[in-house]
């Protein structure tokens, strides 16, 4: 499913308000974090942020992307989250991620596969792909397809984790936009179909992001956008965890919520 407005303004008071009160936001030294981590009962999310620059937060000063708001509003309504990946960025130590610059749909898929295969294994794969195959006009009749190629490479690894596939943020450039639309209608169509056939895997609009005044230079977010995909992911991860989508963690964890909120 995706969120239409209301569900975007409940989600984002819930998560903005939760994250910046001062019981959301315990100030721990890393000892006691750990500590913390050991004794209590929280749903453990063990998230692949998957992607392009957009994941990575090219151009955004923290580098951030959406997802450390995201692990903030998890961790304020009662997750422990870890995030995995070959790559780092961002301004606080759970910083983890697969958002390969420049790279296309197919190509992600393929530098994802060591994170699909372990040591430690996601329960949630988050999927933002298909800017870079827009932008460079490639094959783009197929690309929905491609989207659904990568979810079934995600599931066939995965076959337990949930996969929440984005539609995309739009762009202000014109031909760009008309592109996203077509693409993300197409992604809708795919993972609907996947959906129904039985596969944990559902969709989310990144639609609330404005690429306006959202965003740093017509496609890549500022920090509010990020925000604003962070609520997005937040509200879609939520929806499947009470659907009962959500599968045991295996492995070592640490909470990287008490580091970054």
């Amino acid at each position: 499913m995706f969120f239409c407005g209301l569900d975007i303004i409940k989600y984002f008071s819930i998560g903005i308000m939760l994250w910046n009160s001062v019981e959301a936001r315990p100030q721990m030294n890393n000892h006691q974090a750990r500590l913390y981590n050991h004794n209590d009962n929280r749903t453990r999310l063990r998230i692949l942020p998957l992607g392009d620059s957009i994941t990575f937060g090219l151009g955004e000063a923290s580098g951030n992307s959406y997802r450390r708001d995201l692990e903030c509003m998890l961790f304020a309504n009662g997750y422990a989250i870890q995030y995995i990946g070959t790559l780092s960025s961002g301004d606080w130590p759970d910083r983890k991620n697969d958002g390969f610059s420049g790279q296309r749909i197919a190509e992600i898929g393929a530098m994802a596969e060591v994170d699909l295969r372990g040591p430690l294994l996601p329960n949630v794969v988050l999927v933002h792909a298909g800017s870079n195959d827009i932008n460079s006009d490639f094959e783009l009749e197929g690309a929905p397809g491609r989207v659904g190629e990568l979810v079934e490479r995600i599931h066939s690894a995965l076959p337990r984790a949930l996969i929440v596939v984005a539609r995309i943020i739009g762009e202000t450039n014109e031909v760009f936009q008309k592109r996203i639309e077509v693409f993300n209608d197409g992604v809708q169509e795919v993972v609907e179909a996947k959906k129904n056939a039985g596969m944990p895997v559902r969709l989310v609009s990144m639609g609330a992001v404005d690429p306006v005044n959202d965003t740093i230079d017509g496609l890549h977010p500022n920090e509010r956008g990020y925000t604003k995909m962070a609520v997005a992911w937040f509200g879609a991860i939520k929806d499947a965890d009470d659907e009962g989508l959500i599968m045991p963690v295996t492995g070592d964890f640490e909470d990287g919520g008490t580091f970054a909120c």
